[in-house]
């Protein structure tokens, strides 16, 4: 009572009923205040459901922090948070944030193992950052927002692993993200209402972005966590653009493909695929080349069958980082629409890969018809449809439908939905592609021999058996560069570094623009977004949450971990 009733006009006062309160109450019945962000942040509650819920709890004995004890420590989880593009977005500073997620991330860890483990080695941080745009966002029906603009973008980095580097070239694991690709592990740097094509918007943020990822890789950082200094190598993978983001700022527009210079008709010769497709383009050569092409208007010039001087290029490059990287989830996506188009012509034994508009009775189109009702009546896949939600078009294929379509449960249509002649054949490729597609989105150790003979084969048999097909980039550089950027992964599958989480988080902001931000005006309505978003994205606040989730166990190494239920069941190691 002394602290509720003089809090507002006498702090002193208020602060020594908080401590008679606090030393009268036992720790079991009441909730720390970083518990309480991540019950806040778990559950999506306002500030309104936060009070009742307090109330509810003290008449059961149960002391919950008050609003202004949650708001002080809400700030302590976020930095600070400025405005960028004439107040069209919000922004933090790139090297603030890696810091304090590294901070967080050491006062996880006992002191004793970083001492024990750091005597003779290096400690060693891993993220990997990426940007995504998205329209459909909430635009509140207020005099305040009549200039605001339905897209979002949003760039952010996410934690993979701390690591303690030795001079023999073997490390220590100090801390891991088990979930690298769920949205609320997602510390975001930009949140603009802006469309990601936007001039203004890639000046200033792909300069930004690429001048912090350089100076952390050349300086590493100092933090300090429980009053010690670390200095710590970063390493941050930009492996969390699409494809359409990196051909707009490399200036390759007019490339098959950006990790190489070969040309689409390549993929799909059988002596090339022999030769194979080294990744031979890079930042620094486009600029180079560039600079050699440029005009004195600053523009490159094309014309037609002048692949071989430009190579693609159309533009000046905005980014100095290399683009070597696939999007793991888009694979699944593309993936499926591409398959489903074999599917369609082998159904109808329409042989070309592209449809005539002068072939009578539209075949293509009407297998397509047929197909896609197949295989939404066996399986409940609903597939390469206009996806209509607002009104604004775009694909009902998604990441999890992907993987779906490229499992077990989906052969039985496709057996079904084809004959005799390309049955074999096309259930076979099939087959391939959802073990390439599994490996590559994976994050085990990978045996790059087998791995690759598996993609030649898959390239083999699309070369013998479909030469009438054309390949796109997405499948071009699963099937042709993962197994290259594998084993620039130490080996490992490129699944912890898709970019997945930002694909997910879209949905995420929808509702805290809707929900749970301030409507009256734009740029406190994004400020309050992206301070939701750096709370809960915070490893300290992560690690309570994972505690509020059900929990199972394995029943052959009796290991637990984070699951729907707690029902004994075998891990997927085992």
């Amino acid at each position: 009572m002394i602290h509720r009733v003089n809090i507002q006009s006498e702090k002193k006062t208020a602060r020594v009923g908080y401590e008679i309160f606090s030393s009268n109450v036992n720790d079991i019945h009441s909730f720390e205040i970083n518990e309480a962000i991540a019950l806040m942040h778990s559950l999506m509650l306002s500030r309104e459901q936060m009070r009742k819920m307090r109330h509810i709890l003290a008449a059961k004995g149960i002391y919950f922090p008050t609003s202004n004890e949650l708001l002080e420590g809400r700030k302590k989880l976020r930095p600070s948070i400025s405005p960028v593009l004439d107040d069209s977005g919000v922004q933090v500073q790139y090297k603030d944030l890696v810091k304090m997620t590294i901070e967080s991330i050491i006062s996880l860890i006992p002191k004793k193992i970083i001492k024990d483990k750091c005597r003779d080695g290096v400690l060693e941080m891993v993220f990997k950052d990426g940007c995504d745009g998205a329209g459909q966002q909430v635009v509140w029906n207020s005099t305040s927002m009549l200039d605001a603009t339905e897209n979002m973008f949003q760039y952010g980095i996410t934690p993979l692993k701390l690591l303690a580097r030795y001079q023999d070239g073997s490390s220590f694991c100090l801390w891991q993200n088990h979930s690298p690709n769920n949205c609320r592990t997602l510390r975001p740097l930009f949140l603009i209402r802006e469309k990601e094509t936007d001039e203004d918007l890639l000046n200033m943020v792909v300069p930004t972005t690429d001048k912090a990822r350089q100076e952390l890789a050349s300086d590493g950082i100092f933090v300090t966590a429980d009053g010690q200094g670390y200095d710590m190598n970063v390493i941050v993978h930009d492996s969390m653009k699409d494809l359409k983001f990196k051909r707009d700022i490399s200036g390759l527009g007019g490339a098959d493909c950006i990790l190489c210079t070969t040309k689409q008709a390549d993929w799909t010769d059988r002596t090339k695929v022999a030769e194979g497709f080294p990744i031979n383009r890079s930042a620094k050569n486009s600029l180079e080349l560039y600079n050699e092409l440029v005009d004195e208007n600053g523009k490159v010039k094309a014309k037609q069958g002048d692949f071989e001087t430009r190579q693609g290029l159309t533009k000046k490059p905005l980014t100095t980082s290399d683009q070597s990287s696939i999007t793991v989830t888009h694979s699944y996506i593309n993936g499926t629409t591409w398959f489903l188009k074999v599917l369609y012509r082998c159904h109808a034994d329409y042989q070309q890969w592209i449809e005539r508009s002068d072939v009578r009775g539209k075949p293509v189109r009407r297998a397509k018809d047929r197909v896609l009702e197949a295989i939404y009546t066996e399986t409940g896949l609903y597939l390469d449809r206009v996806n209509s939600a607002g009104g604004k078009g775009g694909t009902s294929t998604n990441g999890p439908q992907g993987r779906r379509f490229f499992s077990e449960e989906v052969l039985a249509s496709i057996e079904k939905l084809v004959d005799e002649k390309h049955r074999e054949n096309l259930l076979l490729l099939h087959r391939q592609l959802s073990t390439v597609l599994s490996v590559v989105s994976s994050s085990r150790k990978i045996d790059l021999m087998k791995f690759k003979e598996l993609c030649e084969q898959t390239s083999y048999n699309l070369c013998d058996n479909f030469p009438w097909v054309m390949m796109n980039h997405t499948l071009h550089g699963t099937l042709h560069h993962s197994t290259e950027l594998m084993s620039l992964n130490d080996a490992h599958g490129l699944g912890s570094l898709s970019e997945e989480c930002l694909e997910s988080n879209n949905k995420d902001i929808r509702n805290y623009l809707q929900f749970l931000s301030r409507k009256t005006d734009p740029l406190l309505q994004l400020t309050d977004v992206m301070a939701r978003l750096l709370e809960r994205s915070d490893p300290i606040i992560q690690n309570i949450t994972t505690h509020f989730q059900a929990r199972k166990f394995c029943t052959e190494c009796v290991a637990w971990s984070v699951g729907r239920s707690t029902e004994a069941v075998v891990c997927k190691p085992c």
